[in-house]
Parts: C-alpha cells; sequence; structure tokens
C-alpha cells in the first residue's frame, strides 16, 4: 500500500513536472508567436501608416491641381465674360451716335444742294448712298439685338453673288481710280450651298473698308482648303495695296466711335466679323512682308454637283493677247483664259507704247480702252482679230471713243462665265431684241414694250400718287428682307396688290397658278434660281409673252444689261431704287390698266409729332425717308417694346451692370427714332447708375412701364397712318 502511494505521489510529480515543462515549453512559444505577431503588427501599422502618407500626398497633389483647374476655368469664364461684356457695351454704344451721324449726313447733302453743280453731283449721290448705308446699319443692329438674323444656307451661284458685289462697289465709288479684280481657282463650281445673302453684305464691307482706307488694287482669290479628316473649307482672300498698322487681330474688328470724324471707326469690319460667326465661319487680317494687308474670310464649303465644263467646238484654240494698264489686271485676266484653255499672252503697257504690236498672230484682242491709240488701231485694222475693249466697273458710263473698232466692251473684273459670254457674241452674235419680236397671243393688247436705257425719274410722285395703278398685281421676287419691306412699305396704301416671292422657282410656281400679274420686278442673284434663268423658263411659254419682267439689279454695266435682255427681261431698275423711278416703270407697263380711284389717301403721310415720338427727328435720320423711318420703328418696336418686365426684373435683382448697358443701348436708339422723352428717361437713369444711388431705381420702374406703353402708342399709330 505504501509502495503504491509512493508510486501515485511520484506519478503525480512526474506529471507535474511533465507539465511544467510542457507550459514552459508552450508559453516559450506562445512568447515567440506573440513576439512574432508583434513583429508583423508593426510591419502591419508601417505599411498602412505609409500608405496614408502616399494617400494624403496625392490628395494635396490632387487638391492643388483641382484648385488649379479651377482658377484656370475661372479665368477662362472670367474672360468669356469680359469677351461678352465689351461685346454688349459694343453693341449698346454703338446706337449712341448714328443720330449724329445721320444728321450730319443730312447737312452736307443739303449744303451741297445749295450750291449744286455738275461736279458736285457726284458727292450729293455719295452722301445719299453714305445715309443709306447708315440706316442700312441700324435696321440690321436692331435685327441683332433683336436675334431676327438667320443664316439660310441655300444654292447660290457663285457668279451672281460676285456680279452683287460688283455692282454694290460700282455704286458706291463710281469714277474713283480703282482695280478690282477676281481670281477664282478652277476647282470651284459655280453653283453653291450657303447664305449668299449675308456672304454678300460680307465681301461688301471688307472692300468698302479697304477702298475707304485708300486702297486702290483689291484681288478677291477664292479656293478650297482641305485638311485630314476635316470638313472642306471655302476661303475668300481679299488682297490689297492698303498699309495699316494690325497691332492686334482682335480689336481691328471691334467698332470704335470717333468724336473727331463723328462716325465709327471700322464699323464695316465689325459687321463682317459677326456675320461671318454666325456662318460658323471666321474672318481674320494678316500683314504681309510688304506691309499691305490681307483680310481672310473662312467659312464652311458645301456644293452641289456641277456640270462638267466644256467648251463648244467653234470657241476652242483661241489665241488671246492681253494689254491692260494695271499688270496686275493684266494676269487675272490671263488666268481666266487659261482656264478655258487657251493661249493667253500679257504684254506690259511700257513693251505695248514702246513696240509695235503685231496683232495679225492672235484671233482675240484684250485691249484697255485707255491704251487705244493711232498705230494700235491701224494694227488692228490691218489683222482679223476680235477686239474686246476693257474698262472697270467704276467708269464703264465713261464714253468709249474707239466704239467702232472694238467688237464688245467688258468691264474688269472679269470672270470665266462674263469671258464665255463675250466669246459667243463675239462668234456667234445673237439677234438682238426689239419691241415688236415679242407677240402678244391676245392681239387687244398691244405689244410689250422694251425699255433699253435707264428709268428717268417722274417728278412730284408722293406715295399717294400709286393709286393711280389700285389693283394692278404685282409679283415681287427679291430674297432681300429689307429691300422686301422698302417696297411693300412704298405701295403699302396704293390697293397694288403684292406677292413677293423669295427666289426664281417661287416666282415661277406663283406665275403658273391661277394668279395674273401685270408686272414681275425680278431680282438678278437669288439662292435656289436667280432671276437670269426664271425669265428664261417664264420666256419659254409663249402664253407668258405679254407680261412685262422688269429686273433688279446692283450690276448695270453693259455685258450684264445685254445679259437682262438676252434672256427675256423688258427693262432694269437699279438699285438703290427710288420711288420716281418705281413710278416709271409702272407708268411705262401698266398704265393701261384701268383707274379703281385716284383719290388721295384720307390721312397724310406727313411729318408730325406724337405723344412719345418726335416723327420730325426720327424722319430726318433716315434721310427724310418716311418708308425706312417707319421699318425701323418696326424694328425698334420687336426690339424693345416689350421689355418693362425686362427693366423690372434688372433692378429688383441688383443687376445693375446689365441694366447700365441696356439703358445705354436704349439711349442710342431712342434719340435715333425721335423717341425724345424715353431719350431723357434712359439718360436720367444712366447718371443714377453712374453715382451709384441705387436705392431710387426702384421708383423708375413705373416711369419706364408707363413711357413704354406711350412710346409703343405712339409707334402704332405712326405705323397706322
Amino acid at each position: 500500500m505504501k509502495k503504491l502511494c509512493i508510486s501515485v505521489v511520484f506519478y503525480i510529480f512526474s506529471t507535474l513536472n511533465l507539465s511544467a515543462q510542457e507550459l514552459k515549453n508552450h508559453g516559450d512559444t506562445l512568447a515567440q508567436k506573440a513576439t512574432s505577431n508583434i513583429y508583423t503588427e508593426q510591419t502591419l501599422w508601417l505599411t498602412i501608416f505609409a500608405l496614408l502618407i502616399v494617400m494624403f500626398i496625392i490628395l494635396v497633389v490632387s487638391t492643388l491641381r483641382i484648385k488649379n483647374l479651377k482658377n484656370k476655368h475661372a479665368q477662362v469664364i472670367d474672360m468669356q465674360d469680359t469677351i461678352k461684356q465689351r461685346h454688349d457695351e459694343l453693341l449698346s454704344d454703338m446706337s449712341k451716335h448714328i443720330q449724329n451721324m445721320a444728321q450730319e449726313a443730312v447737312r452736307s447733302t443739303h449744303e451741297l444742294a445749295d450750291k449744286i453743280d455738275h461736279s458736285d453731283f457726284r458727292k450729293i449721290v455719295s452722301s445719299e448712298n453714305k445715309l443709306l448705308g447708315i440706316t442700312n446699319d441700324l435696321i440690321e443692329f436692331l435685327r441683332l439685338k433683336s436675334k431676327k438674323v438667320e443664316i439660310i444656307n441655300e444654292n447660290y451661284k457663285l457668279l451672281n453673288l460676285l456680279n452683287d458685289t460688283s455692282g454694290i462697289l460700282s455704286s458706291n465709288y463710281r469714277g474713283k481710280d480703282i482695280e478690282l479684280n477676281y481670281d477664282i481657282d478652277n476647282n470651284i463650281p459655280n453653283v453653291l450651298i450657303g447664305d449668299t445673302l449675308n456672304l454678300n453684305k460680307i465681301l461688301v464691307n471688307i472692300l468698302e473698308y479697304c477702298i475707304d482706307n485708300k486702297s486702290s488694287e483689291l484681288t478677291l482669290k477664292i479656293y478650297k482648303t482641305t485638311k485630314f479628316n476635316t470638313e472642306s473649307k471655302l476661303n475668300f482672300s481679299i488682297k490689297t495695296n492698303m498699309r495699316i498698322d494690325i497691332k492686334d487681330n482682335a480689336t481691328l474688328f471691334e467698332s470704335v466711335y470717333n468724336e473727331k470724324t463723328s462716325k465709327y471707326d471700322d464699323l464695316d469690319l465689325f459687321v463682317a466679323k459677326e456675320l461671318a460667326l454666325l456662318m460658323q465661319g471666321d474672318l481674320v487680317a494678316k500683314k504681309q512682308k510688304d506691309n499691305s494687308v490681307e483680310f481672310l474670310l473662312t467659312i464652311p464649303f458645301n456644293s452641289v454637283k456641277d456640270e462638267n465644263f466644256k467648251l463648244e467646238e467653234k470657241l476652242a484654240n483661241k489665241k488671246v493677247l492681253i494689254v491692260d494698264s494695271n499688270y496686275h489686271s493684266a494676269l487675272a485676266i490671263q488666268k481666266v483664259f487659261l482656264n478655258l484653255n487657251y493661249k493667253a499672252d500679257v504684254q506690259s503697257k511700257e513693251n505695248y507704247l514702246l513696240n509695235k504690236s503685231d496683232f495679225s498672230l492672235y484671233d482675240i484682242i484684250v485691249l484697255d480702252k485707255k491704251l487705244f491709240n493711232k498705230t494700235a488701231i491701224q494694227a488692228i485694222k490691218k489683222s482679223e482679230a476680235k477686239v474686246i475693249s476693257v474698262g472697270t466697273i467704276f467708269n464703264f458710263l465713261q464714253a468709249n471713243a474707239n466704239k467702232s473698232i472694238s467688237n464688245i466692251e467688258l468691264s474688269k473684273p472679269i470672270t470665266r462665265e462674263c469671258a464665255l459670254d463675250a466669246f459667243a457674241e463675239l462668234y456667234s452674235p445673237v439677234s438682238k431684241i426689239v419691241e415688236a419680236d415679242i407677240e402678244d397671243v391676245d392681239t387687244s393688247i398691244e405689244p410689250l414694250k422694251i425699255h433699253r436705257e435707264i428709268f428717268a425719274n417722274t417728278p412730284d410722285v408722293t406715295l399717294e400718287k400709286f393709286s393711280e395703278f389700285k389693283g394692278s398685281n404685282l409679283l415681287l421676287v427679291e430674297d432681300n428682307y429689307i429691300n422686301q419691306k422698302v417696297l411693300t412699305s412704298v405701295l403699302n396704301k396704293s390697293g397694288i396688290i403684292i406677292t413677293i416671292a423669295n427666289n426664281g422657282q417661287e416666282a415661277i410656281d406663283f406665275i403658273k397658278s391661277d394668279k395674273k400679274f401685270d408686272l414681275v420686278l425680278m431680282d438678278i442673284n437669288m439662292p435656289i434660281m436667280d432671276g437670269y434663268t426664271a425669265t428664261s423658263i417664264i420666256r419659254e411659254d409663249t402664253s407668258y409673252n405679254s407680261l412685262p419682267i422688269v429686273s433688279l439689279t446692283a450690276l448695270t454695266t453693259t455685258d450684264e444689261v445685254t445679259k437682262m435682255f438676252a434672256c427675256g427681261m423688258n427693262g432694269f431698275l437699279a438699285k438703290p431704287f427710288y420711288k420716281e423711278k418705281l413710278f416709271t416703270v409702272f407708268n411705262i407697263f401698266i398704265a393701261n390698266k384701268p383707274v379703281f380711284g385716284r383719290a388721295p389717301l384720307t390721312q397724310k403721310d406727313k411729318a408730325k409729332d406724337f405723344e412719345g415720338l418726335n416723327i420730325n427727328v426720327g424722319i430726318a435720320n433716315t434721310d427724310n425717308n418716311p418708308i425706312f423711318y417707319k421699318e425701323v420703328l418696326n424694328e425698334f418696336k420687336d426690339a424693345y417694346g416689350d421689355t418693362a418686365g425686362t427693366f423690372k426684373t434688372l433692378v429688383e435683382d441688383y443687376r445693375f451692370e446689365q441694366l447700365r448697358i441696356f439703358c445705354l443701348d436704349l439711349k442710342g436708339l431712342s434719340g435715333a427714332i425721335g423717341a425724345s422723352q424715353m431719350h431723357s428717361l434712359s439718360t436720367e437713369i444712366l447718371q443714377l447708375l453712374i453715382f451709384k444711388k441705387h436705392d431710387i431705381l426702384s421708383s423708375y420702374i413705373i416711369n419706364y412701364t408707363d413711357e413704354l406703353t406711350k412710346l409703343n402708342k405712339a409707334i402704332d399709330n405712326y405705323l397706322a397712318l
């Protein structure tokens, strides 16, 4: 038993000893594991800490970059706001001085009229054209402000666009010593897609700006460019011998009022730039190495499939000699002939005068009409060459002393189509139209008249006098909105029934309908179908032989007038037209119509005061032309007639800068239309804004609303006359 107890005790101690050892070993293991865990945990925390540091650095860098981007974005927004503000201020400021410009032009005209002689006549015409341009600018300005200017892309003929441009320039700068040339790449189709009306305004504005800045040589080059993976562009480059300092391309197209000259500097360029941007294009100016200036207009290129050009066999393989006083003009004419696959030589003026030319080597001689001399005339008579005498669109009315020597006369700038028409006349002359050639299917009506001369002014024509043609049906084919409004305003109270077609195709559709017309006034340059084509199609149907068609045209050079009569027109009315000439047209072509009463209108369309509107001032600002004045009033009412709410919002929302621009704009325009009370009110509000008396502005909300209501009523009353 004792042994058993000893054995049990020994076993227990042995077990305890073993357990202690195991515990010790296990403790050591746990300690090692703990130490390892501690190291692992430290490593983990170090890793996390490092990641946090990296993330913090990334966050700081990202924050700085975001802040930098926000600053840049804010700068861009500020710049855009600044540009917009400058643009709005510029638009607003423009109207401020139009009244002064108009009054100055009227005063100059009256002074010249008091001492008129032959030399002063052109100055008076120039002054009238200047004032007409100011009035059109005012209307265009108001249309821009009321966002009425739309870009309408339609088919148009490039030739007609250029002819319109030439015609406007020749009218405004007649008698000037100017060389204008067109350089058109051979891959430019004649039929393009675009807004021909606004494109013509851009080209005319740029060219007039250059001429006004003493440019005597201008070349309009038209070409196409295509960059990789981008749409093609149509480019109009205008190179000049004008020299002006271009420091900032952007400011060149900002119009600034010149207090010394009482006119806007660069207004033409401002309008051209705005229209170019609306056409999704751009207009820039470049200074050349010789310090001359080139303007580049770039717009999207769009065209329709053009017919392949093919020269008639009888007109091909001609050899041409070109002699012009201006060598650059001679080179431009040469390119036209080279594009027709003709062999064309250019002889300089100096060489021509020093040496006797052998004209027998050539089929056609293109000779500047200033260079006809005895030697040349003798050489021409000895040769069998056909002679084309060349002048410019600016002096085409000057008599040609050698008309009997030349076969045909052309005016620079010369286009390919112009040259082709000349060749066709040289080698296959068409029989000229005479009055008896157009037979009327209805023998009860007299043979249709052909009026080849410029229409004379009928004296003492009033608006009421047009009521003599009451009941007559007039078809006006014209795409220019302002021209439509002017003519319809002239005839508004006459009782003449007016139908408007915006292009030649619409005119044909109207004529072939059941409606009968007594007279057609046909514009030449229009989209979709031009006046030449429309008239030719109408004349193909003999049932319309008795329908008189009178062209409305800006270009009245000899070759263009010949083309008008060749396609079947009965006369031409030059733009801008006047009521005295318009009455003559009516008198010639529809005077045999029955008169449906000649009583004058019940209320004379004469200057008088309306409450809130001084008609005398307004009409004086539009060259004493009530028709244009009414159009200006219409546009003013559309733009500002419903602005009482706008004024109230600007005041109550504390938008004082916008209110200042609004009132500055209104001040100038109200003065221009003769709204003297609105002009005074807007001036008073501007003074409050200048002196920051903002707390008083709320009291002017009712005043402005009342004055605007009164002005709208006065405008409506006058327009109703």
